[in-house]
Protein backbone atom coordinates (compact mmCIF):
# COMPACT_ATOMS: atom_id res chain seq x y z
CA UNK A 1 0.00 0.00 0.00
CA UNK A 2 1.04 3.92 -0.88
CA UNK A 3 1.10 6.51 1.16
CA UNK A 4 -0.55 9.32 1.89
CA UNK A 5 0.01 12.36 -0.16
CA UNK A 6 -0.94 15.68 -0.28
CA UNK A 7 -3.28 15.24 -3.82
CA UNK A 8 -5.02 12.86 -2.38
CA UNK A 9 -6.87 15.42 -0.15
CA UNK A 10 -8.98 16.80 -2.85
CA UNK A 11 -10.20 13.04 -3.65
CA UNK A 12 -10.76 12.70 0.48
CA UNK A 13 -13.15 16.11 -0.11
CA UNK A 14 -15.13 13.78 -3.03
CA UNK A 15 -15.06 11.10 -0.08
CA UNK A 16 -16.69 13.24 2.80
CA UNK A 17 -19.35 14.83 0.63
CA UNK A 18 -20.24 11.45 -1.16
CA UNK A 19 -20.54 9.31 2.09
CA UNK A 20 -21.34 11.51 5.12
CA UNK A 21 -24.34 10.05 5.36
CA UNK A 22 -22.13 6.17 6.01
CA UNK A 23 -19.64 8.37 7.93
CA UNK A 24 -22.45 9.13 10.53
CA UNK A 25 -23.62 6.03 10.41
CA UNK A 26 -20.32 4.88 11.95
CA UNK A 27 -20.19 7.17 14.44
CA UNK A 28 -23.31 6.10 15.79
CA UNK A 29 -22.74 2.39 15.62
CA UNK A 30 -19.19 3.02 17.45
CA UNK A 31 -19.38 5.75 19.99
CA UNK A 32 -23.45 6.66 20.03
CA UNK A 33 -23.14 9.72 18.30
CA UNK A 34 -25.45 11.28 16.40
CA UNK A 35 -24.01 13.61 14.29
CA UNK A 36 -24.72 15.05 10.71
CA UNK A 37 -21.84 16.23 8.45
CA UNK A 38 -22.66 19.55 6.58
CA UNK A 39 -21.24 18.39 3.76
CA UNK A 40 -21.63 21.75 1.66
CA UNK A 41 -19.13 23.60 4.35
CA UNK A 42 -16.28 21.84 4.12
CA UNK A 43 -12.74 23.55 3.98
CA UNK A 44 -9.41 22.94 3.22
CA UNK A 45 -6.68 25.00 5.13
CA UNK A 46 -3.56 24.75 2.85
CA UNK A 47 -0.37 25.37 4.49
CA UNK A 48 -2.03 27.06 7.89
CA UNK A 49 -1.79 26.09 11.49
CA UNK A 50 -3.54 23.98 13.48
CA UNK A 51 -6.76 25.48 14.36
CA UNK A 52 -7.99 25.83 18.13
CA UNK A 53 -9.77 22.60 19.54
CA UNK A 54 -11.24 22.75 22.88
CA UNK A 55 -13.11 20.24 25.08
CA UNK A 56 -13.10 16.24 24.66
CA UNK A 57 -13.44 13.78 21.70
CA UNK A 58 -11.92 10.96 19.57
CA UNK A 59 -8.79 10.91 17.56
CA UNK A 60 -8.93 8.28 14.53
CA UNK A 61 -5.65 7.28 13.48
CA UNK A 62 -5.98 6.36 9.56
CA UNK A 63 -2.29 4.50 8.82
CA UNK A 64 -1.11 4.36 5.12
CA UNK A 65 2.00 2.99 3.75
CA UNK A 66 1.81 -0.12 6.10
CA UNK A 67 0.78 1.73 9.24
CA UNK A 68 4.28 4.15 9.05
CA UNK A 69 1.98 7.23 8.80
CA UNK A 70 -1.44 8.69 7.41
CA UNK A 71 -4.22 10.77 8.50
CA UNK A 72 -5.85 12.21 11.41
CA UNK A 73 -9.17 13.02 12.31
CA UNK A 74 -10.26 14.82 15.73
CA UNK A 75 -13.64 14.97 16.86
CA UNK A 76 -14.25 16.86 18.99
CA UNK A 77 -17.50 15.79 21.48
CA UNK A 78 -19.75 17.99 23.34
CA UNK A 79 -20.38 16.55 27.21
CA UNK A 80 -23.97 15.63 26.44
CA UNK A 81 -22.75 13.40 23.68
CA UNK A 82 -19.90 11.70 25.08
CA UNK A 83 -20.75 7.60 26.47
CA UNK A 84 -19.14 6.77 30.01
CA UNK A 85 -17.74 4.05 28.55
CA UNK A 86 -14.99 5.76 26.66
CA UNK A 87 -13.02 6.45 29.41
CA UNK A 88 -12.72 2.88 30.30
CA UNK A 89 -13.81 0.83 27.22
CA UNK A 90 -13.70 -2.96 27.99
CA UNK A 91 -13.19 -5.37 25.85
CA UNK A 92 -16.80 -4.59 23.52
CA UNK A 93 -15.89 -0.94 23.51
CA UNK A 94 -12.40 -1.64 22.50
CA UNK A 95 -13.35 -3.71 19.60
CA UNK A 96 -16.28 -0.80 18.58
CA UNK A 97 -13.36 1.49 18.77
CA UNK A 98 -11.45 -0.68 15.94
CA UNK A 99 -14.44 -0.86 13.72
CA UNK A 100 -15.25 2.90 14.09
CA UNK A 101 -11.69 3.57 12.69
CA UNK A 102 -11.37 0.57 10.18
CA UNK A 103 -14.78 1.71 8.83
CA UNK A 104 -13.41 5.41 8.42
CA UNK A 105 -10.14 3.95 6.62
CA UNK A 106 -12.48 2.61 4.00
CA UNK A 107 -15.11 5.49 3.92
CA UNK A 108 -12.16 8.33 3.92
CA UNK A 109 -8.96 7.22 2.13
CA UNK A 110 -8.31 6.02 -1.40
CA UNK A 111 -8.31 2.41 -2.22
CA UNK A 112 -4.95 2.32 -3.03
CA UNK A 113 -3.75 4.01 0.68
CA UNK A 114 -5.82 2.32 3.19
CA UNK A 115 -3.30 1.16 5.66
CA UNK A 116 -2.87 -2.03 7.82
CA UNK A 117 -2.80 0.02 11.11
CA UNK A 118 -6.53 2.38 12.50
CA UNK A 119 -7.04 3.41 15.29
CA UNK A 120 -9.40 5.42 18.07
CA UNK A 121 -8.44 7.05 21.18
CA UNK A 122 -10.49 9.19 23.24
CA UNK A 123 -9.15 11.86 24.79
CA UNK A 124 -10.56 14.19 27.89
CA UNK A 125 -8.71 17.28 26.31
CA UNK A 126 -8.24 17.68 22.87
CA UNK A 127 -6.50 20.92 23.19
CA UNK A 128 -3.54 18.82 24.98
CA UNK A 129 -3.34 16.19 22.15
CA UNK A 130 -3.48 19.19 19.25
CA UNK A 131 -0.57 20.80 20.32
CA UNK A 132 1.82 17.99 20.23
CA UNK A 133 1.40 17.87 16.69
CA UNK A 134 3.15 19.91 14.69
CA UNK A 135 2.03 20.98 10.38
CA UNK A 136 4.54 20.69 7.83
CA UNK A 137 4.54 21.53 4.07
CA UNK A 138 2.94 18.81 2.61
CA UNK A 139 0.07 18.95 5.81
CA UNK A 140 -3.49 19.63 4.51
CA UNK A 141 -6.12 20.42 7.03
CA UNK A 142 -9.64 19.56 6.37
CA UNK A 143 -12.25 21.49 9.00
CA UNK A 144 -15.43 19.50 8.55
CA UNK A 145 -18.42 21.27 9.92
CA UNK A 146 -21.17 18.91 11.77
CA UNK A 147 -24.10 19.11 13.94
CA UNK A 148 -24.19 16.58 17.03
CA UNK A 149 -27.87 15.84 18.29
CA UNK A 150 -27.95 15.08 22.29
CA UNK A 151 -31.69 14.02 23.19
CA UNK A 152 -32.79 17.50 22.43
CA UNK A 153 -29.94 19.62 22.08
CA UNK A 154 -28.24 20.09 18.40
CA UNK A 155 -25.02 21.43 18.88
CA UNK A 156 -22.36 22.26 16.12
CA UNK A 157 -19.09 21.75 16.29
CA UNK A 158 -16.01 21.24 13.59
CA UNK A 159 -14.15 18.18 13.41
CA UNK A 160 -10.55 18.28 11.45
CA UNK A 161 -8.54 15.90 9.42
CA UNK A 162 -4.87 16.34 8.92
CA UNK A 163 -2.41 14.63 6.83
CA UNK A 164 0.05 13.35 6.11
CA UNK A 165 1.25 13.08 9.68
CA UNK A 166 4.35 10.54 10.71
CA UNK A 167 3.00 7.45 13.36
CA UNK A 168 5.73 8.39 15.74
CA UNK A 169 4.31 12.13 16.21
CA UNK A 170 0.52 10.91 16.64
CA UNK A 171 1.49 8.02 19.59
CA UNK A 172 3.03 10.32 21.09
CA UNK A 173 -0.80 11.93 22.62
CA UNK A 174 -0.99 8.67 24.26
CA UNK A 175 -1.70 5.17 23.72
CA UNK A 176 -4.59 3.51 21.80
CA UNK A 177 -8.47 2.56 24.27
CA UNK A 178 -8.08 5.73 26.62
CA UNK A 179 -5.33 4.11 28.51
CA UNK A 180 -4.36 5.11 32.43
CA UNK A 181 -0.90 6.49 31.45
CA UNK A 182 -2.06 7.95 27.75
CA UNK A 183 -4.96 10.28 30.01
CA UNK A 184 -2.56 11.56 32.62
CA UNK A 185 -0.15 12.43 29.55
CA UNK A 186 -2.71 14.48 28.17
CA UNK A 187 -4.29 16.20 31.09
CA UNK A 188 -0.58 17.51 32.72
CA UNK A 189 -0.64 14.85 34.99
CA UNK A 190 2.27 13.88 36.83
CA UNK A 191 3.57 10.16 35.73
CA UNK A 192 4.85 8.00 37.92
CA UNK A 193 8.36 7.75 37.22
CA UNK A 194 10.50 4.49 35.32
CA UNK A 195 12.96 3.06 38.12
CA UNK A 196 16.11 2.80 37.28
CA UNK A 197 17.72 -0.08 36.32
CA UNK A 198 19.66 -2.05 39.28
CA UNK A 199 23.67 -1.94 38.99
CA UNK A 200 25.04 -5.20 37.57
CA UNK A 201 26.91 -7.14 40.61
CA UNK A 202 30.46 -6.98 40.37
CA UNK A 203 31.56 -10.88 40.06
CA UNK A 204 33.92 -11.84 43.04
CA UNK A 205 37.16 -13.81 42.14
CA UNK A 206 36.96 -17.22 44.43
CA UNK A 207 39.24 -17.16 46.98
CA UNK A 208 41.87 -19.53 47.33
CA UNK A 209 41.28 -22.61 49.52
CA UNK A 210 43.86 -20.96 52.39
CA UNK A 211 41.76 -17.74 52.19
CA UNK A 212 38.10 -19.04 52.85
CA UNK A 213 38.60 -19.44 56.61
CA UNK A 214 40.36 -15.55 57.42
CA UNK A 215 37.42 -14.27 54.60
CA UNK A 216 34.77 -16.01 57.21
CA UNK A 217 36.51 -14.37 60.34
CA UNK A 218 36.50 -11.18 58.70
CA UNK A 219 32.90 -11.22 57.33
CA UNK A 220 31.63 -12.27 61.40
CA UNK A 221 33.82 -9.16 62.39
CA UNK A 222 32.22 -6.82 60.20
CA UNK A 223 28.72 -7.78 61.01
CA UNK A 224 29.18 -8.01 64.54
CA UNK A 225 30.13 -3.91 64.64
CA UNK A 226 27.72 -2.80 61.75
CA UNK A 227 24.59 -3.98 64.10
CA UNK A 228 21.21 -5.29 62.95
CA UNK A 229 19.89 -2.66 61.50
CA UNK A 230 22.39 -1.96 59.27
CA UNK A 231 22.64 -5.59 58.01
CA UNK A 232 18.91 -5.77 57.77
CA UNK A 233 19.04 -2.38 55.29
CA UNK A 234 21.64 -3.83 53.37
CA UNK A 235 19.64 -7.50 52.90
CA UNK A 236 16.67 -5.29 52.17
CA UNK A 237 18.55 -3.72 49.20
CA UNK A 238 19.84 -6.71 47.86
CA UNK A 239 16.80 -8.01 47.49
CA UNK A 240 15.05 -4.94 46.18
CA UNK A 241 17.98 -4.60 43.43
CA UNK A 242 17.05 -8.68 42.86
CA UNK A 243 13.64 -8.12 42.64
CA UNK A 244 14.43 -5.01 39.82
CA UNK A 245 16.46 -7.52 37.84
CA UNK A 246 13.93 -10.49 37.75
CA UNK A 247 10.57 -7.49 37.08
CA UNK A 248 12.82 -6.23 33.87
CA UNK A 249 13.86 -9.51 32.75
CA UNK A 250 10.08 -10.65 32.64
CA UNK A 251 8.96 -7.13 30.61
CA UNK A 252 6.90 -7.67 27.50
CA UNK A 253 6.75 -5.67 24.91
CA UNK A 254 5.03 -2.55 24.74
CA UNK A 255 4.64 -2.87 20.59
CA UNK A 256 5.59 -4.57 17.47
CA UNK A 257 8.75 -2.46 16.87
CA UNK A 258 10.25 -4.23 20.70
CA UNK A 259 9.53 -7.74 19.26
CA UNK A 260 12.93 -9.82 17.81
CA UNK A 261 13.41 -8.88 14.13
CA UNK A 262 12.51 -12.55 13.33
CA UNK A 263 8.75 -12.41 14.92
CA UNK A 264 8.24 -9.01 13.15
CA UNK A 265 9.06 -10.86 9.63
CA UNK A 266 6.53 -13.52 10.61
CA UNK A 267 3.30 -11.00 11.44
CA UNK A 268 4.08 -9.66 7.91
CA UNK A 269 3.02 -13.36 6.74
CA UNK A 270 -0.70 -13.20 4.67
CA UNK A 271 -2.89 -15.92 5.04
CA UNK A 272 -6.05 -16.50 3.60
CA UNK A 273 -9.42 -15.18 5.84
CA UNK A 274 -13.02 -16.70 4.44
CA UNK A 275 -16.35 -16.06 5.91
CA UNK A 276 -18.69 -19.47 5.73
CA UNK A 277 -22.09 -18.72 5.49
CA UNK A 278 -23.52 -22.02 4.98
CA UNK A 279 -22.57 -25.66 3.70
CA UNK A 280 -24.39 -28.68 3.34
CA UNK A 281 -23.67 -32.56 1.83
CA UNK A 282 -25.73 -33.35 -1.40
CA UNK A 283 -25.73 -36.65 -3.64
CA UNK A 284 -23.43 -36.34 -6.59
CA UNK A 285 -26.56 -36.88 -8.98
CA UNK A 286 -28.54 -34.02 -7.47
CA UNK A 287 -25.29 -31.67 -7.78
CA UNK A 288 -24.85 -32.83 -11.45
CA UNK A 289 -28.62 -31.36 -11.91
CA UNK A 290 -27.91 -27.70 -10.54
CA UNK A 291 -28.68 -25.23 -13.39
CA UNK A 292 -29.57 -21.69 -13.11
CA UNK A 293 -32.73 -21.08 -11.40
CA UNK A 294 -32.03 -23.93 -9.08
CA UNK A 295 -32.52 -22.99 -4.90
CA UNK A 296 -29.81 -24.75 -2.46
CA UNK A 297 -31.32 -25.21 1.04
CA UNK A 298 -29.43 -25.17 3.69
CA UNK A 299 -30.01 -26.23 7.35
CA UNK A 300 -28.95 -22.95 8.95
CA UNK A 301 -31.16 -20.31 9.83
CA UNK A 302 -30.72 -16.72 8.63
CA UNK A 303 -29.89 -15.07 12.36
CA UNK A 304 -27.21 -17.50 13.29
CA UNK A 305 -23.88 -15.85 13.38
CA UNK A 306 -21.31 -16.53 10.55
CA UNK A 307 -18.15 -18.31 10.77
CA UNK A 308 -14.97 -16.92 10.14
CA UNK A 309 -12.33 -19.06 9.39
CA UNK A 310 -8.19 -18.38 8.71
CA UNK A 311 -6.15 -21.03 6.67
CA UNK A 312 -8.90 -23.06 6.76
CA UNK A 313 -9.84 -23.03 10.58
CA UNK A 314 -13.01 -21.56 13.07
CA UNK A 315 -11.19 -19.23 15.09
CA UNK A 316 -14.53 -16.64 15.63
CA UNK A 317 -17.92 -15.90 14.60
CA UNK A 318 -20.28 -12.77 14.17
CA UNK A 319 -22.69 -11.08 12.30
CA UNK A 320 -23.11 -9.30 8.41
CA UNK A 321 -22.25 -5.56 8.43
CA UNK A 322 -21.88 -3.23 5.85
CA UNK A 323 -18.48 -1.08 5.60
CA UNK A 324 -19.76 1.41 3.13
CA UNK A 325 -20.40 -0.27 -0.09
CA UNK A 326 -18.66 -3.57 1.16
CA UNK A 327 -19.28 -6.78 3.11
CA UNK A 328 -17.68 -6.53 6.23
CA UNK A 329 -17.93 -9.04 9.45
CA UNK A 330 -18.10 -7.71 13.39
CA UNK A 331 -16.79 -10.24 15.31
CA UNK A 332 -19.32 -11.28 18.45
CA UNK A 333 -17.48 -14.83 19.56
CA UNK A 334 -14.07 -15.59 19.41
CA UNK A 335 -13.88 -19.71 19.11
CA UNK A 336 -11.02 -21.45 20.94
CA UNK A 337 -8.96 -24.43 18.96
CA UNK A 338 -9.60 -27.43 19.68
CA UNK A 339 -8.27 -29.56 22.54
CA UNK A 340 -6.16 -32.45 21.69
CA UNK A 341 -5.13 -35.09 24.63
CA UNK A 342 -2.29 -37.05 24.45
CA UNK A 343 -2.31 -40.43 26.65
CA UNK A 344 0.87 -40.48 28.62
CA UNK A 345 1.48 -44.22 29.35
CA UNK A 346 4.84 -45.46 30.88
CA UNK A 347 7.09 -47.06 27.95
CA UNK A 348 6.10 -50.96 27.29
CA UNK A 349 8.48 -53.04 28.23
CA UNK A 350 9.69 -55.51 25.26
CA UNK A 351 8.56 -59.59 25.83
CA UNK A 352 11.75 -61.73 25.84
CA UNK A 353 12.06 -63.90 22.55
CA UNK A 354 11.07 -67.68 23.52
CA UNK A 355 14.00 -69.49 21.61
CA UNK A 356 13.46 -73.48 20.61
CA UNK A 357 15.98 -75.57 20.07
CA UNK A 358 15.76 -78.73 17.65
Amino acid sequence: MRSLLPDDFPGIIQSVREGAAEIAGAFLRGIDVAVRIKDSDLKALEGAELPGISGAGVEVFLGTGGGAEGAVLWASLPKEAQSAWLEAPDATGEARLATLAQELSVLLLPADCAGEKAETRFHPDLAAATSRLSTAETTRVLEIPCEITAGEKTIPVSWYLIGPVALVTVEATGPAGGGNAGRDAVAGKPQAETPAPAPEPTPVPLAKPGEEHRSSQQDRRLRQESGPGQESGLSQESRLSQENRLSQGKREPRSVRDLPLITRSLLRIRVPVQVTLAETRRPLGEVLQFAPGVIIQFNKSCDEPLELQINGRTVAVGEAVKVGDKFGLRIIKMTPPPERYIRLAPPSKGKPVASHSS
